[in-house]
Order: C-alpha cells, then sequence, then structure tokens
C-alpha cells in the first residue's frame, strides 16, 4: 500500500465514538488518513509518532478537556490545530489567548464542513503548497535562483540602549568582558540558555558599535547535546554535567563514561565526575540508583537535559496565600504514630469500647503512642484517612441519639399502651374450654389447672398445647409475640425510638500502601528538601492550595516562588510513588501531574519519582519539559542537593553597587546588570542568542542563575520609541517572539522613553513586565538602597 504523505494525515481527538468514526469517514473520503484517540494522554504522545497535517481536537475527551489539551500540544508542535467546542465563539476567543488552538468551530457542526475546512487550512500552509507543486509536471526541471539577502549597517546607539544587527562578525583578540566574578575564554564550551533548537546553540556577545570602544566583545559557542535518557543498562555511559558556574576558567576534558564512572558514597557525597562539555538545561534530571557493594553503599547518578520549558506562571494574584492544612510531618505527635505504621510497629488501628469518654469509643494504643485524648486521636485517624493515608474500614456499627450520645440503654415496650410492665412466658391453650394464657396462669402446686374452667390439665396433646414464649403486659393484660424496642439514653434517661437513633460506624484503620514511600520523603526529606530551596532564596509553601484556570482547586506538594524585584518566578514540585508491586512510576500518574501543574499555571515543574519512571513517562517529562529526580534513597537525594545548593546572595548590596545607584551618570542598563550580579545572576550584557527557528535575537541584558533543579533566566531589551512616540505594540510584540524563540520565559522591556497604555496591556497578557525607563532606574534605586 502506497505511504500516505504526512500532509494528508490528521490527528483526531474525541470521547464521543459516534461523532468521531462519522468525521473520520467523511475525512476518509476526501483523501486524508485519519488517526483516531478518546483521550489527551493518547493524542500526546502520537503527535510526536507520526507527522501530522492538523490535529483536530473536541472538547469532550476521556481524561481533561480539549480546552486544556489544545496548549499541552502548543508547548512543543506547531501543527495546525481545529478545536471543536459548544460554546459560542465569541466566548471562547475572548478567553483564547493562552489555548493554543487555530481555528475554533461551533458544534454541531457536519463532517463535510469539517472536511471543507480542514481542506482550506491546509492549502494555506507553505508545506502543502510546495507538496503540491512538486507533484505538478515539469515541476523537477524548475530551478529556484536565491538571492543574496542584503547585509544591514549597524546603526550607533547610547550603551543603555543598544540597536539590533544580525550582521556575524569574528570575535575581536582582546581580552573577555568581566560580566562575572569569572568569566569564560573565547574558546571554552559552556552551558547556555533554557530552550535549544536540536541542532547548535550559541551566545555571541556582539562586536561594539562606533559609540561603544570600551567594549570589547568574546564569542562563546556549545554543541548542541540531545537530551536523550539512556536506558540503565547504558547508564554509565550517560554525559554528565559539570555543575559549575559559566565561564569558570578550569579545564573541560572530555573522560569516557566507563573509565571513570560518577559513584556517590553514603558517607561522602562529594562524587568525582566524568566531564564532557554540555549545555546548561533548564531543568536537570538526574537518577540515583542504590546499588550494594561488599564495603558500603554507593549510588550512581546520571544527568540528562529537557529542550523545552512551559508557558509561565499566572498572575501572582491569582495564587492564594497557602490554607490552613495538616501537615503530618510538621506534628511531632503524629509523626510517632506515623512512624510506628511505616516501621510495622502497629499493622491495624482497632477501637475499644469505653464508656467513660466522650464518644463511647477510644483507641487507647495510639492515644499512649501520641500522648493525645482520645477525642483528638479520633480527629487525627480522620483526617488521615480523608488524606488518603490512612484505609479505613468498617468494623462494628453502633445508635447514635438526637443527643448526640452512644449510651444507651435497650428497653422493651408494649405496642398498644406502650407500658414497660411486661412479662415473659410459655403460652399454652386449654383445649376443653378454649383458654390462652401463660404458663404461669396454669400452675398451682404441681398442677396445671386452668384458671377459666378449674380443670386439671393433665396430658400434653390430650388436654392441652403449647404455643410458645409469647409477651404480655401486665397493665392492659395484652399477649404479644414481640415487644416494641425503645432506647434509654444514660446521660440523660430520655427515651428514644428506633426512628429517632442514626447508625454510627466505628472503624479500624492501617497504613495505605500506596504512600508508604510519600510518607517517608514527608517525615524527613521533605523538611531538606523546604531548606534546599530556602538555601537558594525561595519563599517555600508545603502542599499549597492553588485556584487553577479551571476554577478547581488543585494541592501541590512544595511551592517555591522566587521574587527579584525585576522577575518574579514558580517552581512546582511533586512526589510520585510507584504504586505497591510495581517497579516504576506510573505515565498516568506523571499526566495526572502536568494537567494540574498546567491549570495551576505553574511553568518550571519538578517531579521527584521514587524509585523512577518508566520509559513513556520520561519521554513524556522531557517534551513536558518537566525536571526528574529518580532516587531509591531519599536522603542521599537531598544531600546531594544541599551539597550542590549555591547559597543565595545576603540580600546586603556592595558599597560598588550603591555608589553607581548614587552616582546620577549612571544609566538603566548597567544599574540592572549589576544589580542581578548581586542577587546571583551570571549576566551577559548586549547578548546574541540563537533560536529554535535557527535565526539570531539580541537583548540587552541576559542573566541566568543555576539553582541545581531549575535554571531559571531572564532576557532584558531596551526598546527605543521613535521620535515623538512611545513604545507601541508592535516592539513588544517583536521582543516577546524573539524572547519565545530562545526560549527564555521572563521577560523584562524597557520602553524609552516610555510605553503606552495598550503595548503594556499587552505585555501584562504576555506576562512581560513592562517599565518605563525611568521608572525601572528608580525602582533599581530603591532595591539597592
Amino acid at each position: 500500500m502506497q505511504e500516505v504523505s504526512e500532509m494528508r494525515r490528521i490527528l483526531f481527538m474525541s470521547n464521543d465514538p459516534i461523532f468521531r468514526k462519522k468525521n473520520a469517514e467523511t475525512l476518509s473520503e476526501n483523501g486524508f488518513e485519519v488517526i483516531e484517540v478518546s483521550g489527551a494522554l493518547d493524542g500526546l504522545l502520537r503527535v510526536d509518532k507520526n507527522g501530522h497535517a492538523a490535529i483536530i481536537i473536541d472538547e469532550e475527551l476521556s481524561d481533561i478537556d480539549g480546552y486544556r489539551t489544545c496548549p499541552k500540544i502548543r508547548q512543543y508542535s506547531k501543527i495546525p490545530i481545529i478545536l471543536l467546542g459548544s460554546e459560542s465563539a465569541d466566548e471562547v476567543w475572548a478567553k483564547a489567548d493562552d489555548m493554543g488552538f487555530d481555528i475554533y468551530l461551533k458544534k454541531p457542526i457536519s463532517p463535510r464542513e469539517l472536511a471543507a475546512h480542514v481542506n482550506v487550512l491546509l492549502k494555506r500552509m507553505p508545506s502543502y503548497q510546495k507538496e503540491e507543486e512538486q507533484k505538478r509536471p515539469g515541476a523537477q526541471e524548475e530551478k529556484v535562483v536565491s538571492m543574496p539577502i542584503p547585509t544591514p549597517i549597524p546603526i550607533s546607539s547610547e550603551p543603555a540602549m543598544s540597536v539590533r544587527t544580525q550582521t556575524p562578525i569574528p570575535p575581536p583578540q582582546t581580552s573577555p568582558t568581566a560580566t562575572s566574578p569569572n568569566s569564560a575564554s573565547a574558546n571554552e564550551a559552556v552551558a547556555v540558555p533554557d530552550r535549544y533548537d536540536e541542532k547548535s546553540a550559541s551566545i555571541k556577545q556582539r562586536i561594539p558599535s562606533a559609540s561603544e570602544p570600551e567594549l570589547p566583545r568574546q564569542e562563546i559557542k556549545i554543541e548542541r547535546e540531545p537530551a536523550i535518557r539512556p536506558p540503565l543498562s547504558d547508564r554509565m555511559s550517560a554525559p554528565i554535567w559539570l555543575d559549575r558556574p559559566v565561564g569558570k576558567d578550569i579545564p573541560t576534558p572530555t573522560i569516557p563514561m566507563e573509565a571513570q564512572p560518577a559513584r556517590i558514597g553514603k558517607e561522602n557525597l562529594s562524587p568525582s565526575f566524568s566531564v564532557k562539555a554540555a549545555p546548561e538545561p533548564s531543568l536537570v534530571q538526574m537518577t540515583i540508583q542504590k546499588e550494594k557493594t561488599p564495603d558500603k553503599e554507593s549510588y550512581d547518578l546520571r544527568f540528562t537535559t529537557s529542550e523545552k520549558e512551559s508557558k509561565s506562571f499566572q498572575k501572582t494574584s491569582d495564587i492564594p496565600r497557602e490554607k490552613t492544612m495538616f501537615k503530618v510531618w510538621q506534628d511531632a505527635h503524629v509523626a510517632k504514630l506515623l512512624d510506628a505504621l511505616i516501621s510495622n510497629k502497629i499493622t491495624q488501628i482497632v477501637p475499644t469500647i469505653d464508656p467513660s469518654t466522650k464518644n463511647g469509643f477510644s483507641y487507647p494504643n495510639e492515644d499512649a503512642l501520641m500522648e493525645t485524648p482520645s477525642e483528638r486521636t479520633t480527629v487525627i485517624l480522620e483526617k488521615l484517612a480523608d488524606d488518603d493515608i490512612l484505609l479505613k474500614k468498617p468494623l462494628e456499627k453502633l445508635h447514635i441519639d438526637p443527643d448526640n450520645s452512644f449510651q444507651l440503654l435497650p428497653v422493651e415496650r408494649c405496642p398498644r399502651c406502650d407500658s414497660s410492665n411486661l412479662i415473659k412466658g410459655q403460652l399454652i391453650e386449654h383445649f376443653y374450654c378454649g383458654y390462652v394464657g401463660l404458663e404461669q396462669d396454669f400452675v398451682n402446686g404441681y398442677k396445671y389447672i386452668c384458671p377459666k374452667c378449674k380443670r386439671e390439665l393433665k396430658l400434653l396433646g390430650t388436654d392441652y398445647r403449647n404455643a410458645g414464649q409469647q409477651y404480655k403486659c401486665l397493665d392492659c393484660n395484652n399477649i404479644f409475640p414481640s415487644p416494641v424496642i425503645k432506647w434509654r439514653s444514660f446521660k440523660t434517661g430520655k427515651v428514644w425510638s428506633e426512628s429517632d437513633l442514626r447508625d454510627f460506624w466505628l472503624h479500624s484503620y492501617a497504613l495505605n500502601p500506596d504512600k508508604r514511600e510519600w510518607l517517608e520523603f514527608q517525615l524527613k526529606p521533605k523538611g531538606q528538601l523546604v531548606e534546599f530551596l530556602q538555601k537558594q532564596g525561595y519563599q517555600v509553601q508545603e502542599l499549597a492550595q492553588i485556584h487553577g484556570n479551571s476554577g478547581a482547586i488543585h494541592t501541590i506538594d512544595i511551592l517555591a516562588t522566587r521574587d527579584d524585584g525585576v522577575a518574579k518566578y514558580h517552581v512546582g514540585v511533586g512526589i510520585l510513588s510507584a504504586l505497591p508491586g510495581e517497579e516504576e512510576v506510573r505515565l498516568e500518574e506523571l499526566f495526572k501531574f502536568d494537567t494540574r501543574a498546567y491549570d495551576m499555571g505553574i511553568n518550571y515543574k519538578v517531579v521527584i519519582a521514587i524509585p523512577k519512571l518508566g520509559q513513556e513517562a520520561i519521554k513524556f517529562a522531557e517534551r513536558q519539559n518537566i525536571g526528574i529526580f529518580e532516587a531509591n534513597d531519599l536522603e542521599a537525594l537531598i544531600s546531594f542537593l544541599n551539597n550542590k545548593a549555591h547559597p543565595s546572595p545576603s540580600g546586603q548590596i556592595s558599597d560598588k553597587v550603591r555608589s553607581l545607584a548614587d552616582r546620577e551618570g549612571t544609566d538603566t542598563q548597567t544599574l540592572l546588570a549589576s544589580y542581578l550580579r548581586e542577587r546571583g545572576y551570571e549576566v551577559f550584557e548586549k547578548a546574541r542568542i540563537s533560536g529554535k527557528s535557527g535565526a539570531e535575537h539580541d537583548f540587552d541584558i541576559y542573566a541566568r542563575r543555576d539553582d541545581v533543579i531549575v535554571r531559571p533566566t531572564i532576557a532584558v531589551d531596551i526598546i527605543t520609541a521613535d521620535p515623538g512616540q512611545m513604545v507601541g505594540i508592535d516592539k513588544i510584540a517583536q521582543f516577546d517572539a524573539e524572547a519565545y524563540d530562545v526560549g527564555i520565559r521572563n521577560k523584562v522591556a524597557i520602553g524609552h522613553p516610555q510605553i503606552n497604555a495598550q503595548a503594556k496591556q499587552f505585555a501584562k497578557q504576555q506576562r512581560i513586565r513592562a517599565f518605563d525607563i525611568y521608572e525601572l532606574k528608580s525602582l533599581l534605586i530603591t532595591l539597592i538602597k
């Protein structure tokens, strides 16, 4: 069968099988090959497997809706997306800033109309036109002549406001600019930006124009290595990223991994790394695998990089302060109980009936262990069960009266007069006269004498018969088989009928095996991870609750926020554990984390997988820019991170920078660059960076930090308005597009002299920090002083 062209292949995503099938048949009749999936996860996995001309996404999917699926695909693919939904087009386009689709069509829509839209969309695509052109007779004989593009003439500018030029100029034979305490030599391979093309990336510092003779430039190049995670059997052949400041004057030899394996001993977390020049990743993926050796325990380490980064964090005003939440590892009493459960000292928590307590029952062993009253113990167990830490199992049913009392005594009542003056006995029927009564009515010494006819009852079955056990009310003489059961409260003395009571179940509890490894992390290593992030200058919230864009409230294990005045970014950390009996964390668990993180607007996503991720999950994480830490031994992981941590600057600004702020002639760019260096950033002024499109883009300031688990970057551009005008949307949009192409998410636009209101509104929508040049200078002086 002839292979179908990529430009005729459509990915159709819908949870409605009938709707999906009808449209697939019509598209097939129009010459398209249709790949059908029902859920977002299946669709995301198929996007990379086969080339597609377009993707059609229905709002109804089996896992998450189409509105949230579009931006996930758009993060790493430019394939045209058609979204089908039930809302009106006006409503959807009003909130479509970050949705990522290209065309929205309102349902119901006929299959033929949808096919027509697909045809029109593809005919406008250059790749489709090129393919059709090649099919025309004689197309192979046509020749295309490419004309050289004129080289633009560099325009001089003030040092604080550099002008862009795409002219490649060889690096000068001069000493490099001192952009940091340790500058790189011209030929040294170093790590560069957050996002790259799969080919090569570079940072070039531009040759100064005629007005900038005092700023010599250097050229720094790096060859891009693919972010591929090797199989476990090839672990020791993987390249290791040397964790060092950019441009540090130390040799970077290439040493085979087999010759010098990277190991961390548990007693000494200062490993010897096999090093090869590697690009700086945006997020680090590390694996720690525990190995038993005769003399000690050791751990294999491996780093790889993720290639892309996700969208920026939502407005900080949308992030509520952390709500009060039960943190088991912060309560010493509860930690004792959890430690006993993890160590199997306690396997099951069972209640005991105890009338001396308020509730009428207690958990005496747990009360003693946690040193808490029985009521508090019950609240703790219920909370742990609500959080799925404990498994709750019904054990015994009790009754509660309207006064919430368990202490009830059953009482028997006559169904006729409600008297409790009842007796129970054997019922006898006398055949001769037909009298029926209790046995005690017939007893007369050692004989049975009928109280009615006074005859003696001698033979059972001839003179009388036993009619069974019955009750008799001594107040109304009513005889009945069963009394009415009512309940008297020990506390109040009130009598309640059965219908007045409600059922209450006593429960037993046991540790949820799915939470065992998660708890082991929470009780100790998590606190150490929080301390590590705080050392990096982050404000940390544990189990932070955040309102998502969908309206749902999500909880994330750790939310770390860093605010440097001109840039603010957020890191979301999730702890995922493999299910009992399984060796890997499932893809579904990672997908749920990524979906929640996206809905919350978190752009830096990090996962700690216990013990590791499966291969499909790893590929998904790399594509979704999720940093991965895999570890069998959590304490070794945290110790490693703490050893690699770069303490955050104390916040004290040096006298040198203070003097710059006090000096009237200091320009804004110099002041901003100095401030960022004080905040621990590596700063490049007038940097040229190649983007994933292959184009080179110039930024007045490019700054980056190494926080080990994430490496945030900042792009700053000073944009000069036309004479007599303010900076408009067009120039802000150009800056935004260039930063996106390079993969920088923290963007600062400085307008000279001012940015107009429409451009500032656009910058806000695109999550660009926009300042007028004098406004930013005033802010910097305030921050520095």
